[in-house]
């Protein structure tokens, strides 16, 4: 999502956006396709299909660049500028395994957050080159809000790919209170855009989405999988906001009940945080003016750093590349085959749920039949008719007896 928001906003400048990646499927392909209907954007996911054009500036994201452009940084002497970009610290695809390569190459290494960046840094990154990029929040977000919040909480929105249990078990008590209950992710994916937030009061959710929300006005309950705060309010704001709004400033659980009481209680005061904070928020965390700020700054430094890569660098990450691609492409195959592997399952419990249904059916089907039977074998009627049939059972024996 950010690199196909940055991707937006750099065609909203009227730049030329070129876009590489390890893989390209949907629903982020079809984004792409959207965009490149209108605007100068390719987007490669073969390094064999990218050739390396002249750029004005390269953004690295997951430390992901095609080997040939890697080629042309060990002969470039610092004419393209270079962001490269980490949206967190963790081992499998963000942390700095490459520090004198970044610093080698790099104009500017951003970080989604103050945490981020100290745990990057920890790794030999230079900090003189360092900047904190927020998850930018699209300028579409930065516009005025089509609704405000009510003054009382009548609708919730929770934006989540992987709720806790107790967050689940809470939107049920909430319903349960007369409020409404709205949900995006999870195995339907949904961009989040302002429409999403169209007649919400309060928002459950973790990262990217809480700043969405907050640009609009809309309180935020900071909530997911690693725990969570609560309310977005004055006095934890800061702490949040180090951490990336993630949870993960304390890793607070608490139980279902507990959500839904803190939920009910302390929306009026969050609220009017969000409320009286829209222009500060906007100026944190809008896309516009951090990238101006960033590109300003580019422009401004004279002392641009020249360095190119040295062969032997520039084949560790090509190595490192490979791998990062194989291991991609690997677990995406798995991932896909497992779903398969899924629906099939699901398919043949299903067609074994009909069988039992059907069995079930047929048993209480006989069973009626056997009550039936037994109900005519013990009926007055059967005997009257048994009784009536004696003399000609009778005369049948006699008549063969004769014969004989």
């Amino acid at each position: 999502m950010v690199t196909l928001e940055l991707a937006e906003e750099f065609l909203a400048r009227k730049w030329d956006v070129e876009v590489y990646t390890h893989l390209l499927d949907l629903p982020i392909s079809a984004e792409f396709e959207r965009l490149s209907a209108s605007a100068s954007v390719r987007v490669f996911d073969d390094p064999e299909d990218f050739v390396p054009g002249q750029y004005d500036l390269v953004w690295i994201h997951h430390s992901v660049l095609p080997p040939s452009l890697i080629e042309r940084l060990t002969e470039d002497s610092g004419r393209t500028r270079v962001v490269w970009h980490h949206m967190a610290a963790l081992p499998n695809i963000e942390a700095a395994l490459f520090p004198d390569i970044e610093a080698a190459i790099a104009d500017r290494i951003s970080s989604v957050s103050s945490r981020t960046r100290d745990l990057l840094i920890e790794y030999g990154l230079p900090d003189d080159r360092s900047f904190i990029l927020p998850n930018p929040v699209p300028r579409t977000f930065l516009e005025p809000a089509k609704t405000r919040p009510g003054t009382d909480l009548q609708t919730i929105l929770i934006i989540s790919n992987h709720p806790p249990d107790e967050l689940l078990e809470a939107a049920e008590l909430i319903r349960l209170q007369g409020i409404a209950v709205r949900r995006i992710g999870g195995s339907t994916p949904e961009r989040v855009t302002p429409d999403s937030f169209e007649g919400v009061d309060a928002v459950v959710t973790i990262g990217k989405s809480v700043q969405y929300a907050l640009c609009l006005g809309i309180p935020v309950y900071n909530y997911d999988h690693f725990g969570g705060n609560g309310w977005i309010e004055e006095t934890n704001f800061e702490q949040e906001r180090i951490s990336n709004f993630s949870g993960r400033s304390t890793f607070r659980q608490i139980s279902a009940e507990q959500i839904t009481e803190e939920v009910r209680s302390g929306f009026s005061q969050a609220r009017e945080f969000a409320q009286a904070r829209i222009d500060r928020h906007r100026d944190a965390f809008g896309v516009v003016g951090h990238l101006d700020q960033l590109l300003g700054s580019l422009e401004a430094d004279t002392g641009a750093n020249t360095t190119s890569l040295s062969t032997a660098q520039a084949l560790r990450w090509k190595t490192h590349l490979h791998l990062q691609r194989q291991n991609t492409r690997g677990l995406y195959w798995e991932r896909n085959q497992r779903l398969a592997l899924e629906a099939a399952l699901e398919d043949l419990r299903a067609r074994c749920r009909n069988l039992e249904e059907e069995n079930t059916t047929l048993r209480e089907q006989n069973d009626a039949l056997q009550e039936r039977l037994l109900s005519l074998e013990h009926s007055r009627a059967l005997r009257v008719g048994q009784a009536a049939l004696r003399p000609l059972r009778w005369a049948r024996r006699m008549i063969q007896d004769r014969k004989e």
